[in-house]
């Protein structure tokens, strides 16, 4: 259940949109990187008024759904790899770290793109070198296609076609690990040489094991989606640089991807918010997508690219100038373009006559600073930075 001043946030956020008429902002947001779940469905509400109006009660009973979902997958998950490994060393998927458990959940494996480390570890006593090697086939033959990969089940993993891994870690002899005889070949090769053991909360002892990505990971996985970003920006008319930087920085090129808005893929799409907006102008009519679809790279991408179009041209249109209005539409990725446009007046076309009389510093100025939300001014920051890793691409 929702707690009172979650709930006293909803109705102030509610009745806001309501007085403010045909001014009112649009609220339509992405929700990622979000840390707090309760802020995210905060994000929610300002998005659903737009829908729902002054039907408080069917806002209220979207918002505590969407929350009730998650929750319930996220503590089954959490409550399975509890009882193995204790509450202290729960890890769950995130936007940027692969997390997936096996073996009756003693096993887990991790990848975090961040500093391109994966590490696989296993609880098992009985034959740890065993359950690792296995552990460790199923981490390099993980599957191209995240839909394939129930990340909150201890299922086995089915091989299908060239690996996600492939490229992105070689083997003792420097090859790429293709197949699944060379995928045990190395599994052997780490348990006998790389094999270390440490103490968990509970006592236990855990074998586990590190391996580096190439030190080129980000280049390598940039690439093997810079194709899919070329077409969706010719597309859309997007700059390929700053598709990619949003996905830098929303997972990192981690297709994997998942937070807890919930947002899914590579440029972590809401289903029930930005994926709406986008699934509107791909296909020509309202639908939702589903995590599925979100899962698969291409789909995510288009899903993404289209929403910075939406926003590019329809929320943030009236910006005349082209920085300025690129600064608004990033900072809104993350934040919401009402959020944006209320950093500078409570009127919409306020709003815009003043950006337009500033200079694009200043505009980044004023959203680094006086954004009514910290995340959304980190975000600016973090993807016009990643964005000078693009400068190349057109």
């Amino acid at each position: 259940m929702a707690d009172t001043k979650f709930l006293s946030s909803i109705f102030a956020i509610s009745f806001v949109g309501i007085i403010s008429g045909c001014s009112t902002l649009n609220n339509n947001t992405h929700i990622s990187i979000v840390d707090d779940p309760t802020m995210a469905m905060k994000q929610i509400a300002g998005e659903r008024i737009r829908t729902y109006g002054t039907d408080q009660k069917a806002l209220l009973k979207e918002i505590q759904k969407v929350k009730q979902e998650y929750n319930k997958m996220t503590n089954a998950l959490s409550g399975n790899v509890a009882k193995q490994w204790g509450n202290e060393d729960v890890a769950l998927p995130s936007a940027s770290t692969y997390v997936r458990y096996s073996n009756h959940y003693k096993s887990k494996a991790s990848i975090d793109f961040v500093r391109g480390i994966i590490r696989i570890e296993t609880l098992e006593s009985k034959n740890p070198a065993e359950a690792l090697q296995k552990a460790i086939v199923n981490m390099l033959l993980l599957p191209q296609d995240p839909s394939k990969v129930d990340l909150y089940s201890d299922d086995d993993l089915k091989f299908d076609g060239k690996p996600f891994l492939a490229g992105l870690i070689k083997d003792q002899d420097g090859q790429d690990i293709l197949y699944e005889w060379r995928a045990q070949r190395f599994a052997q090769y780490l348990t006998q040489n790389a094999l270390k053991t440490r103490s968990d909360s509970k006592g236990q002892t855990i074998s586990y094991v590190e391996v580096k990505m190439d030190g080129n990971y980000q280049n390598i996985a940039e690439n093997k989606y810079e194709a899919i970003v070329q077409k969706y920006a010719k597309k859309y008319n997007v700059p390929a640089s700053l598709i990619l930087a949003i996905i830098q920085t929303e997972s990192n090129f981690n297709p994997y991807a998942v937070s807890n808005a919930p947002a899914y893929g590579l440029m972590q799409i809401v289903p029930s918010t930005a994926g709406r907006d986008a699934y509107e102008l791909i296909n020509g009519k309202k639908g939702t997508p589903t995590k599925e679809m979100l899962f698969n790279p291409e789909t995510n991408i288009e899903y993404g690219t289209a929403y910075l179009s939406i926003l590019l041209t329809r929320y943030l249109g009236g910006v005349k100038n082209a920085q300025s209005r690129e600064y608004c539409v990033i900072t809104a990725y993350n934040a919401g373009a009402g959020l944006v446009l209320k950093t500078f007046h409570a009127d919409k076309n306020t709003a815009i006559s003043r950006i337009n009389a500033l200079s694009p510093s200043k505009i980044y100025d004023t959203l680094h600073t006086k954004l009514d939300s910290q995340e959304g001014r980190r975000y600016l920051m973090k993807v016009t930075t990643n964005k000078q890793n693009y400068t190349h691409i057109k």
